[in-house]
């Protein structure tokens, strides 16, 4: 275990595959950690806070995230969902994204780590894709999750709360124990 004081980790979506794989790293580094998810998940053998919570219910936010240091936002609806139901991935991706970076700044939260995605640039103009590159997504998945980003950044300049953005491509692996 580390030597340094042990933040309290609160993760949305904690029981997804980022989340499955994200957790026991992080308890192994020493941070306390809370997940909320629609449903109860278990971590076999790791003394995991679970919480049943839905981003999309600001109230329910508030409830579960005082003590929080950190906030690991992961919650979201997959890609292949947004095409049948693109009310819901807003409202997952979107709105419970500001809801989240919301519940955070009242809460007094030191950091918000944002799951963003490669869906936002759509088709690539240039290859190597950079951090510059033009937004274009083509997906209600992508739309959302610039509209999250939209509102970290606008989180961060308006309200000073820390944001921090991992725009990933492609994560696949082996599933968790």
């Amino acid at each position: 275990m580390s030597s340094r004081k042990a933040n309290h980790v609160l993760i949305t979506g904690g029981g997804g595959y980022i989340g499955r794989h994200l957790v026991p790293e992080l308890v192994s580094k020493g941070y306390s950690i809370s997940i909320i998810g629609r449903a109860p998940v278990s971590f076999q053998g790791m003394d995991i806070e679970c919480k049943t919570a839905n981003v999309t219910c600001l109230d329910q936010i508030r409830e579960v995230i005082p003590g929080t240091d950190i906030l690991i936002h992961l919650a979201c609806l997959p890609v292949n969902r947004s095409f049948a139901y693109p009310v819901d991935d807003y409202e997952v991706n979107a709105l419970g994204t500001f809801y989240a970076l919301r519940a955070a700044h009242e809460a007094g939260v030191k950091k918000v780590i944002f799951m963003s995605t490669s869906e936002l640039i759509g088709r690539p103009i240039t290859i190597p894709i950079d951090e510059n590159h033009p937004i274009n997504p083509i997906s209600p998945y992508g739309a959302s999750k610039a509209s999250a980003e939209n509102s970290c950044q606008i989180m961060h300049q308006v309200f000073g709360l820390p944001t921090v953005v991992l725009r990933t491509f492609n994560v696949y692996g082996m599933a968790a124990d």
